[in-house]
Protein backbone atom coordinates (compact mmCIF):
# COMPACT_ATOMS: atom_id res chain seq x y z
CA UNK A 1 0.00 0.00 0.00
CA UNK A 2 2.85 2.37 0.78
CA UNK A 3 4.59 1.65 -2.51
CA UNK A 4 1.68 2.83 -4.75
CA UNK A 5 1.21 5.93 -2.58
CA UNK A 6 4.92 6.70 -2.74
CA UNK A 7 4.91 6.23 -6.52
CA UNK A 8 1.84 8.47 -6.85
CA UNK A 9 3.44 11.16 -4.68
CA UNK A 10 6.63 10.98 -6.75
CA UNK A 11 4.70 11.35 -10.03
CA UNK A 12 2.71 14.29 -8.61
CA UNK A 13 5.93 15.98 -7.44
CA UNK A 14 7.57 15.42 -10.80
CA UNK A 15 4.55 16.86 -12.63
CA UNK A 16 4.53 19.92 -10.37
CA UNK A 17 8.19 20.62 -11.09
CA UNK A 18 7.87 20.47 -14.85
CA UNK A 19 6.81 23.53 -16.76
CA UNK A 20 6.20 24.34 -20.38
CA UNK A 21 9.05 26.43 -21.76
CA UNK A 22 7.98 29.84 -23.05
CA UNK A 23 7.63 29.57 -26.79
CA UNK A 24 9.35 32.33 -28.68
CA UNK A 25 7.92 32.83 -32.12
CA UNK A 26 9.36 35.28 -34.60
CA UNK A 27 7.07 36.32 -37.43
CA UNK A 28 7.85 38.69 -40.30
CA UNK A 29 7.20 42.33 -39.38
CA UNK A 30 4.92 44.58 -41.41
CA UNK A 31 4.90 48.24 -42.42
CA UNK A 32 1.89 50.31 -43.38
CA UNK A 33 0.93 53.96 -43.67
CA UNK A 34 -1.10 55.40 -40.86
CA UNK A 35 -1.20 58.92 -42.26
CA UNK A 36 0.00 61.06 -45.15
CA UNK A 37 -0.08 64.84 -44.86
CA UNK A 38 0.69 67.00 -47.89
CA UNK A 39 2.87 69.90 -46.75
CA UNK A 40 2.77 73.45 -48.14
CA UNK A 41 6.13 72.88 -49.87
CA UNK A 42 4.78 69.79 -51.69
CA UNK A 43 6.51 67.20 -49.50
CA UNK A 44 4.52 64.41 -47.92
CA UNK A 45 4.84 63.82 -44.16
CA UNK A 46 4.34 60.10 -43.63
CA UNK A 47 3.44 58.31 -40.44
CA UNK A 48 4.73 54.80 -40.97
CA UNK A 49 3.37 52.08 -38.71
CA UNK A 50 5.89 49.33 -37.90
CA UNK A 51 4.05 46.23 -36.69
CA UNK A 52 5.68 43.38 -34.74
CA UNK A 53 3.65 40.15 -34.79
CA UNK A 54 6.29 38.17 -32.85
CA UNK A 55 6.06 37.01 -29.25
CA UNK A 56 9.39 38.75 -28.50
CA UNK A 57 10.47 42.37 -28.89
CA UNK A 58 12.04 43.26 -32.24
CA UNK A 59 14.56 46.02 -32.95
CA UNK A 60 14.03 47.67 -36.34
CA UNK A 61 17.45 48.70 -37.62
CA UNK A 62 16.71 49.46 -41.25
CA UNK A 63 13.55 50.08 -43.28
CA UNK A 64 13.87 50.42 -47.07
CA UNK A 65 10.57 50.81 -48.90
CA UNK A 66 9.19 52.03 -52.22
CA UNK A 67 5.84 53.80 -51.98
CA UNK A 68 3.41 53.45 -54.88
CA UNK A 69 0.21 55.52 -55.08
CA UNK A 70 -2.45 54.73 -57.66
CA UNK A 71 0.05 52.38 -59.35
CA UNK A 72 2.75 55.07 -59.67
CA UNK A 73 6.03 54.97 -57.75
CA UNK A 74 5.95 58.04 -55.52
CA UNK A 75 9.38 57.61 -53.96
CA UNK A 76 11.67 55.64 -51.70
CA UNK A 77 11.98 55.64 -47.96
CA UNK A 78 15.23 54.64 -46.29
CA UNK A 79 15.14 54.84 -42.51
CA UNK A 80 17.39 53.64 -39.70
CA UNK A 81 14.92 53.94 -36.81
CA UNK A 82 16.91 51.90 -34.23
CA UNK A 83 13.52 51.34 -32.63
CA UNK A 84 12.45 48.41 -30.46
CA UNK A 85 8.83 47.36 -30.85
CA UNK A 86 7.33 45.19 -28.12
CA UNK A 87 5.78 41.79 -28.77
CA UNK A 88 2.48 41.91 -30.67
CA UNK A 89 2.69 45.68 -30.81
CA UNK A 90 3.34 48.59 -33.18
CA UNK A 91 5.15 51.92 -33.18
CA UNK A 92 4.87 54.93 -35.48
CA UNK A 93 7.85 56.62 -37.15
CA UNK A 94 7.66 59.79 -39.22
CA UNK A 95 9.41 60.50 -42.48
CA UNK A 96 9.37 63.20 -45.15
CA UNK A 97 9.07 62.22 -48.79
CA UNK A 98 9.50 64.41 -51.83
CA UNK A 99 7.12 62.59 -54.19
CA UNK A 100 7.80 62.00 -57.86
CA UNK A 101 6.01 64.51 -60.09
CA UNK A 102 3.87 61.74 -61.60
CA UNK A 103 2.55 60.83 -58.12
CA UNK A 104 1.40 64.36 -57.31
CA UNK A 105 -1.56 64.24 -59.72
CA UNK A 106 -3.29 61.22 -58.14
CA UNK A 107 -2.82 62.80 -54.70
CA UNK A 108 -4.23 66.14 -55.87
CA UNK A 109 -7.20 64.35 -57.46
CA UNK A 110 -7.96 62.47 -54.24
CA UNK A 111 -7.84 65.65 -52.19
CA UNK A 112 -10.13 67.42 -54.70
CA UNK A 113 -12.70 64.64 -55.02
CA UNK A 114 -12.41 63.32 -51.42
CA UNK A 115 -12.07 59.74 -52.76
CA UNK A 116 -9.71 57.09 -51.42
CA UNK A 117 -6.12 56.59 -52.56
CA UNK A 118 -4.74 53.08 -53.10
CA UNK A 119 -1.13 52.63 -52.03
CA UNK A 120 1.44 49.87 -51.88
CA UNK A 121 4.69 49.54 -49.91
CA UNK A 122 7.37 47.19 -51.24
CA UNK A 123 10.84 46.64 -49.83
CA UNK A 124 12.54 45.18 -46.79
CA UNK A 125 12.93 45.52 -43.06
CA UNK A 126 16.13 44.50 -41.29
CA UNK A 127 15.90 43.66 -37.61
CA UNK A 128 18.88 43.50 -35.30
CA UNK A 129 17.38 41.56 -32.43
CA UNK A 130 16.27 38.96 -33.30
CA UNK A 131 18.36 39.09 -36.45
CA UNK A 132 16.34 39.02 -39.65
CA UNK A 133 15.98 40.40 -43.16
CA UNK A 134 12.35 40.46 -44.27
CA UNK A 135 10.81 41.23 -47.65
CA UNK A 136 7.76 43.45 -47.22
CA UNK A 137 4.76 44.03 -49.45
CA UNK A 138 1.63 45.71 -48.18
CA UNK A 139 -1.30 47.28 -50.04
CA UNK A 140 -4.20 49.28 -48.69
CA UNK A 141 -5.91 52.63 -49.13
CA UNK A 142 -6.05 56.00 -47.39
CA UNK A 143 -8.99 58.40 -47.23
CA UNK A 144 -9.09 62.18 -46.77
CA UNK A 145 -9.73 63.22 -43.17
CA UNK A 146 -12.76 65.51 -42.81
CA UNK A 147 -11.71 68.90 -41.45
CA UNK A 148 -7.98 68.35 -42.04
CA UNK A 149 -6.98 69.68 -45.44
CA UNK A 150 -4.28 67.64 -47.17
CA UNK A 151 -4.40 64.75 -44.66
CA UNK A 152 -5.22 61.14 -45.50
CA UNK A 153 -5.58 58.24 -43.05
Amino acid sequence: MRRPLLLLAFVALLAACSSDPVKKRVWPPQASLQEVAVQDDGQWRLKLRLQNFSTVAMRYDQVDLRLHVAGIEAGRLSLQPALTVGPNSAEIVEALLTPADAAREPMDAVLRTRNGLRYRLVGRIVSGDPRGNYDIEFASSLNPVPGLDGVLR
